[in-house]
């Protein structure tokens, strides 16, 4: 009997992996040629269960698995050990949420590179982990295989501690049994879009050809200068070479992040971009603190951890070496947390889409050097031209969102 259950299109995926990993037969990969994988089924070994529909259906429509009688809080927090606040994107939370997961003896599932910087979650129970996983990572995370690793580790009575983006946390959440979710804790990390793996390695490629030297290591957000909006530079480090620091406003993959131009389509309609969240807690960057927090010294980075469970506020209040300042749950998300909500008007993530198919059609017939030379980073007079606008619409002189 041939199947062919109805998952989402292309423009709906999330690249999740929820289809695939509640799929009982293996009936489903995932391949692609353009900036993205999206799922194809084998329709001869297909059984016609339905649990691929079903996974694909809560994660894209943002269906709570355990919804419970808790007030959301919201909290300015850091990392109270300085190494590890400099070191992290922010405030260094997640870094204490993981470290206080492995001490209890829990296996870890974050992001991390390998030697071939490719980006894919890992999961573990060892504290070397701590150190693959620090930092965000912002291309989209190749997560085959780790739902099945944690249910695994589920099984054998451990507790997981994931860290990844809300529609995989909801993934995760979806897939694993029942009987065994309530080993599970999850912390999504506040997202603007997920960028293409696709693109990710050929700007890879690009760079070491033109250093001539293969990349060792790459801190998307390093605060080695600071931290805040505005400051933001990549650390960037060759083969036997020094760290070079790249202000994002010169980088050019960060460049067509800003833009939108690499993001998923599925990105454009989030349903996660709302206040009331679906996982156990939430963790990002606090811009707009000084707003709320005046005191609050910034420099070394600060993150707003939102905790929706009673479960996260017990795991929370057990992290000895993090700071925490609740903040106005009313004021919070409407004063800062920039990527938190859903702000722009159809009309304008209409036109954004338009505009990111555009670019990878043409980059598809191209091919990345091309596009390097047409849609090149911001060069000094358009970024003051920048931030003159950003000025103004901080005063409320003007209005709309900002292209980087």
């Amino acid at each position: 009997m041939r199947n062919s259950p109805k998952l989402a299109s292309r423009e709906e995926c999330m690249g999740c992996h929820a289809c695939e990993a509640a799929c009982p037969e293996g009936s489903i990969t995932f391949s692609g040629k353009g900036f993205f994988t999206y799922p194809e089924v084998n329709t001869d070994t297909c059984i016609g269960c339905g649990k691929c529909e079903k996974a694909c259906d809560y994660v894209r429509f943002g269906f709570r698995n355990d919804k419970k009688d808790f007030t959301q809080r919201f909290f300015c927090a850091h990392n109270t050990y300085a190494h590890e606040r400099r070191l992290a994107t922010s405030g260094g939370v997640g870094g204490a949420l993981a470290a206080r997961a492995i001490q209890l003896g829990w296996q870890v599932c974050g992001v991390a590179f390998d030697e071939e910087m490719n980006v894919a979650h890992i999961i573990s129970d060892d504290a070397e982990i701590l150190e693959k996983i620090r930092g965000s990572k912002y291309v989209q995370s190749d997560v085959a295989g780790i739902y099945a690793k944690a249910i695994a580790s589920l099984r054998a009575g451990q507790q997981v501690l994931f860290i990844g983006t809300p529609c995989q946390c909801q993934a995760m959440s979806t897939v694993v049994p029942a009987s065994l979710r309530s080993g599970l804790l999850t912390c999504a990390i506040i997202c603007h879009g997920v960028n293409s793996p696709k693109v990710w390695h050929e700007y890879v490629d690009f760079i070491e050809k033109k250093k001539g030297r293969k990349l060792q290591s790459y801190n998307f957000r390093s605060k080695d200068r600071g931290w805040g909006f505005g400051i933001e530079r990549a650390a960037v480090k060759f083969e036997n070479s020094r760290v070079k620091y790249l202000p994002s406003w010169k980088n050019l993959f960060m460049r067509w992040f800003g833009m939108h131009y690499i993001l998923q389509e599925s990105c454009f309609h989030c349903p996660y971009r709302i206040e009331e969240r679906y996982s156990d807690m939430t963790i990002g960057d606090f811009w707009g603190i000084e707003k709320l927090l005046p005191q609050e010294p910034t420099r070394e980075g600060v993150s707003v951890l939102i905790v929706s469970t009673e479960r996260a506020m017990e795991f929370v209040n057990g992290v000895e070496n993090l700071s925490l300042k609740e903040t106005s749950a009313t004021l919070t998300p409407q004063k800062s947390l920039g990527g938190f909500t859903e702000r722009r008007s159809e009309s304008q993530i209409a036109a954004e889409l338009e505009r990111r198919q555009h670019f990878e059609e043409e980059y598809l017939k191209k091919g990345f050097v091309s596009m390097a030379a047409k849609y090149p980073p911001q060069n000094t007079l358009q970024r003051i031209l920048y931030h003159f606008r950003y000025r103004l619409r901080q005063y409320g002189i003007v209005k709309g969102e900002l292209k980087k």
